[in-house]
């Protein structure tokens, strides 16, 4: 979960508009929009 946290400060800091990962519990941050890979197939909005 560190790491998780750390990546998500570094896009924070970095003012990224989407983080994108695997992490299905990530989606429940609201400080940047969260993408999961499946989102991103298309098979999930």
């Amino acid at each position: 979960m560190l790491l998780d946290a750390f990546r998500i400060a570094i896009a924070l800091e970095n003012q990224c508009d989407v983080f994108l990962t695997n992490d299905k519990g990530l989606c429940r941050i609201t400080e940047v929009k969260v993408l999961t890979m499946e989102q991103l197939d298309g098979k999930t909005v």
